[in-house]
C-alpha cells in the first residue's frame, strides 16, 4: 500500500476523494446485490467490502498524513531560510557600523611585517590605515558573501519573494561597496602623499563622499546610516510572512 502513495500525489486531491467514494459506492451496490441474490454468500462479500473500505481509508489517511507532513517540513525549510537571511543580514548591518566606527589609537596597529624602526611617522600613520581598513573591508565582504549564498536558495525556493529579496539585498550591499570605494581612495590619496614615486592609473582622488566613512556626532544627519536602517527594514518585511510559520 506503501508504494501507492507517490503514485497518489499526483492525483488532485477533490479527485481521489470522488475516486474513494465511487470505488465504495460501487462495493456496496455489489454486497447489496450479492446478498439478495445468493443469501449464502453474504458473509464473504460483507468481508471483502470491509477489506476494500479498511484500503480505501488506509490510502487516504495515508495521502493526508504524507501531505500535512510535507507542508509542514517545507514551512519548517522556509522559517530556517528565513532566520538564517535575517541572521546575517543584521550581521552585515552590524559590519557595516563597525566599518564607520571611531578610529582610537588602540585600532592603529602596525602589519606585523613591518617595524617602526625602519618608518617614517607618514608611513607608519600609512601602514596602518591600511591595515586597519582591510580588516574592516574583509568582515563587510565576509557577510556579503554569507547573505549571497543564502539568497540563491531563497530564489531557487520562493520564487517572487526570492527576487524580492534579492533586490532588497542588492540595495544592502551598496552601503558596503560605497566604503570600500571611498576608504580605498583615502588610502591612496595617502599613499601619494608619502610616496613621490607612486603613480596610480587614476591619479585624481575622490573625496566626494567621504564622510561616510565615519558615524557623524548628530545621528539625524547621518543619511548613510538612515539608508542602511531602511534596506535593513525592507528585508525584515519580506521574510515577515517566513518567520511567522
Amino acid at each position: 500500500m506503501m508504494k501507492l502513495i507517490p503514485e497518489l500525489k499526483k492525483i488532485p486531491k477533490k479527485i481521489l476523494i470522488y475516486l474513494l467514494l465511487y470505488t465504495l459506492l460501487i462495493s456496496l451496490i455489489h454486497i447489496t446485490y450479492i446478498c439478495t441474490t445468493t443469501p449464502g454468500k453474504a458473509t464473504e462479500t460483507t468481508n471483502s467490502f470491509l477489506t476494500i473500505t479498511m484500503t480505501a481509508l488506509g490510502l487516504y489517511i495515508a495521502y493526508e498524513g504524507l501531505s500535512t507532513w510535507k507542508a509542514q517540513l517545507k514551512g519548517q525549510a522556509d522559517h530556517d531560510l528565513a532566520k538564517r537571511i535575517l541572521t546575517n543580514t543584521h550581521r552585515y548591518r552590524i559590519s557595516i557600523k563597525q566599518f564607520r566606527a571611531y578610529i582610537s589609537n588602540y585600532d592603529l596597529t602596525l602589519p606585523e611585517n613591518k617595524s617602526k624602526e625602519h618608518l617614517t611617522k607618514e608611513w607608519e600613520k600609512y601602514y596602518c590605515y591600511e591595515q586597519l581598513y582591510t580588516l574592516r573591508q574583509d568582515k563587510v565582504r565576509h557577510a556579503e558573501t554569507n547573505l549571497s549564498e543564502d539568497l540563491y536558495e531563497a530564489c531557487a525556493l520562493w520564487g517572487s519573494q526570492g527576487y524580492a529579496l534579492e533586490e532588497e539585498l542588492h540595495n544592502l550591499f551598496q552601503h558596503g561597496r560605497r566604503l570600500k570605494y571611498e576608504s580605498d581612495q583615502l588610502l591612496k590619496d595617502m599613499r601619494m602623499e608619502v610616496d613621490p614615486t607612486y603613480t596610480p592609473s587614476i591619479i585624481q582622488v575622490d573625496k566626494s563622499g567621504r564622510e561616510i566613512l565615519y558615524t557623524p556626532d548628530n545621528p539625524r544627519s547621518d543619511i548613510f546610516l538612515y539608508t542602511l536602517e531602511s534596506s535593513t527594514q525592507a528585508i525584515s518585511n519580506i521574510l515577515r510572512e517566513k518567520l511567522a510559520n
